[in-house]
């Protein structure tokens, strides 16, 4: 894969190691993960700050992947369990 940047003005293309197109690709799917729980994630529910909310989707986004790819659980449930885990830790260290 090529892609083409400017820098200083001057038009350079970059061609891109599978290894780098592997991880614009998984970070690429991190963000849409992120994404997708933001809308489904009532943050005002818990009285989270937006500051918390970020690193806590931030996680969540992490397990949700990881039951997907690691335990074959569709994206559904994996997003579920994903923020009732986060969740149920946060809270723990809340009322502690």
């Amino acid at each position: 894969m090529t892609i083409k940047r400017t820098v200083n003005g001057i038009e350079m293309e970059f061609e891109l190691t599978r290894a780098e197109r592997w991880d614009a690709y998984e970070e690429a799917q991190h963000e849409f993960d992120k994404s997708d729980i933001d809308t489904v994630f009532d943050r005002e529910e818990y009285g989270i700050s937006e500051s918390e909310a970020d690193d806590l989707i931030d996680e969540m986004a992490y397990r949700m992947r990881r039951y997907m790819d690691k335990y074959n659980c569709d994206f559904v449930y994996s997003r579920d369990e994903a923020i009732k885990d986060v969740l149920r830790n946060y809270m723990r260290h809340v009322v502690s």
